[in-house]
């Protein structure tokens, strides 16, 4: 035998002995033999003899399946590790901007640390009022074809097509219809929630094909958790099997509310960047305030209707896929979609129906059918291997024995060092995190400075960023305040940085000048023309007496667009200090209309906020439309505390170390600075204390939805406060 012949048959790799699950409708459930090479099934059977050479591996008493879908996913190459640890061999991302995914789908990046293979959708498409911040905002149908026309030409041109467009709920039906018609050229297919105030038939005209989430099914006005009857929702189910929809139910994401901590728990968090820990830990005190008896009972409720309804589902023959929204809060990437198929099957599907599902029924339906999902020759070498028979328990898909990703071979104690060496990166990231940089002070325009300082945002106790402030008194009377932010760094990902000035005269902003981008980039965007051009910015100018802004966002060089408000805006809100300082400074007891820039392609998007003074106290209290912000202020201006809340995303600034010059030149009035009394607590105060009882309720009643979504799970002081920043 030639040395070439030896050579190519060690890459033979022989699985003797397991109890092969082949997911085809030829070949029953038995004892048989697979061979894999260059990262594909060549044959399986029972009497296969292994070639002489060939790797072979004793399977015996084991159990080996397809690997397993997840078909929503927040993707972070960070996590590939704890995916393939459970057996996921096929993830889709729901959501990221294409620049921070699409790469990753190179089958060299895919076996870097080793992960799972990687399908594309780009961020939700999405209408007027988004409801996601990761959402692209299509104002029109004329902007919808703007951004696909550019967008697809980009992509194309770098031979990297996405794999699905994700919807957003607001998208309306002449938006819609433009997003169809670049669906269809692209050959792609449209998921996401049924968008509101459109039919099932309608959406299903427009080229939807998938829904994600239970919520966007009910009937207007119904809730899962409500007390009473509820209505038979037979004929959506049967609507849905007619339509040959595809549904993500994401049923898990009610039955974390009720989940028992565990000692996995701290595992879990171990896993994963600081960043995602205080969502996490946000949402762990929002499920202990649900623990006893009487508030857990709309939650129980809420998970026998939605387990009822996803058996009505299969039964109708509707098209399940799994899919996790991990890593949201308690759906842990790789072992969230044992959790959610445990769920399926605690809904009464017969568990060989629900590894079905999992594996090639949801390649199918994610257009992988002919690759991936099944057990045969000329299918992708992916793999699970059980220690026992899921169809006794599906529980036993959590902790695989061996795992096989595109051909490559991973033990247990493999998989377990590739964790604990991810352990010990996020260990060494939090251990940076802790320490704040000495930051610069932003760049700004000639004036007196009359105010200076550092101070970090945190939440549970650890830095989300630090914050580097000035305050400029113009020669002209207007006053400028800058802020220059920096974002630690996490395991896969450098530090993100924001250098923002803005100009306030009578109350609005007059100008401002935004840039966005890693650390480095920022810091050598002034002498390094590549790493301006990866920047984004923005800069807007008050056009004439109405208090119309201009508003013009580039990447580099390249405009994206040029907007105009039509309202006076009286805040840029992409710093947590400088927005307690010019709210204290210049906003009235009234509505104040505020921009920041939000999701993964920060879009510009406008919010009404209303301020009132606490007359007890003087501390300024802020309603936004997503949550709330308040300040104690000192005499000098300088924040005494400040919280700033989000949905769950909770923001809290540390103590401002701060140089006020000029004598009182930046002072308050009086009835603006804060006066404690005993009774106050100003971090634990009743308006917080209602706003997370309230946010509670709906993350119940929408916690389908929203375990996909990324909105408040990555909140940074570079992203508008609430988006990925990415």
């Amino acid at each position: 035998m030639s040395t070439c012949a030896v050579a190519l048959l060690l890459d033979v790799i022989a699985l003797v002995g397991g109890t092969v699950h082949t997911e085809t409708d030829a070949t029953p459930v038995g004892v048989a033999t697979i061979l894999m090479e260059d990262g594909r099934v060549t044959a399986v059977g029972a009497d296969l003899a292994p070639p002489a050479g060939a790797r072979v591996i004793d399977v015996t008493g084991l159990h080996v399946l397809p690997g397993l879908v997840d078909a929503v996913v927040n993707f972070e190459a960070e996590h590939d590790v704890l995916y393939v640890g459970s057996g996921v061999t096929l993830v889709r991302d729901h959501g990221s901007a294409y620049a921070a995914v699409l790469a990753e789908r190179d089958p060299r990046l895919r076996d870097r640390n080793p992960g799972p293979s990687l399908l594309v959708t780009g961020p939700p498409l999405g209408g007027p009022a988004p409801t996601r911040s990761d959402a692209v905002l299509l104002a029109s149908p004329a902007q919808a074809k703007q951004y696909l026309e550019r967008t697809l030409e980009i992509l194309v041109a770098a031979k990297a097509p996405p794999d699905a467009f994700a919807l957003d709920a607001s998208i309306d039906v002449p938006t819609m219809q433009v997003v169809r018609s670049f669906a269809a050229s692209a050959k792609v297919e449209l998921f996401g929630p049924r968008p509101n105030g459109i039919t099932l038939g309608e959406a299903r005209e427009l080229g939807q094909r998938g829904l994600i989430g239970l919520d966007s099914l009910l009937p207007q006005g119904v809730t899962w958790t409500q007390e009473g009857e509820f209505p038979d929702l037979t004929p959506i189910a049967t609507a849905l099997a007619a339509g040959q929809w595809a549904v993500v139910p994401l049923l898990y994401g009610t039955a974390r509310i009720l989940r028992e901590a565990s000692d996995a728990d701290a595992a879990d968090l171990a896993r994963l960047s600081p960043t995602l820990e205080l969502a996490w830990r946000a949402d762990a005190r929002l499920f202990a305030q649900q623990a006893s008896a009487d508030r857990q009972a709309p939650w129980r409720r809420a998970l026998d209707r939605q387990r009822a309804f996803v058996l009505a589902l299969h039964r109708a023959g509707v098209r399940l896929v799994p899919g996790t929204g991990s890593p949201s809060p308690w759906i842990p990437p790789g072992r969230g979609v044992a959790l959610e198929l445990g769920e399926w099957a605690a809904a009464g599907i017969p568990t060989d129906e629900v590894l079905k599902l999992a594996t090639r029924g949801a390649a199918e339906v994610l257009g992988q059918g002919d690759q991936r999902g099944r057990i045969a020759p000329g299918y992708s070498a992916d793999l699970t291997v059980l220690g026992s028979d899921p169809r006794q328990a599906i529980g036993a898909l959590a902790d695989p024995e061996l795992v096989v990703v595109r051909g490559r071979v991973l033990e247990r104690f493999e998989l377990e060092e590739l964790i604990g060496k991810l352990v010990e990166q996020q260990a060494a990231v939090r251990a940076e995190n802790a320490r704040s940089p000495e930051l610069a002070l932003p760049e700004m325009p000639l004036g007196e400075l009359v105010l200076s300082g550092q101070v970090d945002t945190r939440a549970f106790g650890q830095r989300l960023s630090t914050e580097r402030f000035a305050v400029m008194n113009m020669p002209d009377g207007a006053v400028a305040y800058g802020a220059r932010v920096e974002v630690p760094a996490s395991a896969t990902e450098e530090a993100r940085g924001m250098h923002l000035v803005q100009t306030i005269r009578n109350g609005l902003v007059e100008s401002f000048d935004l840039r966005i981008g890693t650390a480095a980039d920022d810091a050598a965007a002034g002498t390094d023309a590549e790493a301006a051009e990866r920047l984004f910015t923005a800069r807007g100018r008050r056009v004439g007496r109405e208090g119309l802004m201009t508003i013009e966002r580039r990447i580099g060089r390249t405009l994206i667009d040029t907007v105009t408000s039509q309202d006076g805006i009286a805040l840029i809100d992409m710093s947590t200090v400088l927005s307690g300082l010019i709210i204290g400074r210049h906003f009235p007891e009234d509505v104040s209309y505020v921009l920041s820039f939000e999701g993964a392609t920060l879009e510009a998007t406008l919010d009404r906020w209303r301020m009132r003074v606490r007359p007890e106290d003087h501390r300024l209290e802020v309603l936004t439309s997503r949550g709330f912000l308040v300040f104690g202020l000192q005499a000098d201006g300088v924040p005494s505390f400040g919280l700033k809340k989000f949905g769950e995303a909770e923001l809290e600034l540390g103590e401002v170390r701060a140089e006020v010059r000029g004598g009182g030149a930046f002072g308050l009035s009086s009835d603006r600075v804060y006066a404690p009394v005993e009774a106050s607590a100003p971090q634990s105060d009743k308006s917080g204390d209602k706003s997370g009882d309230k946010g509670g309720d709906k993350s119940g009643d929408k916690s389908g939805d929203k375990s996909g979504d990324k909105s408040g799970d990555k909140s940074d002081g570079a992203s508008g406060g609430d988006g990925d920043g990415r």
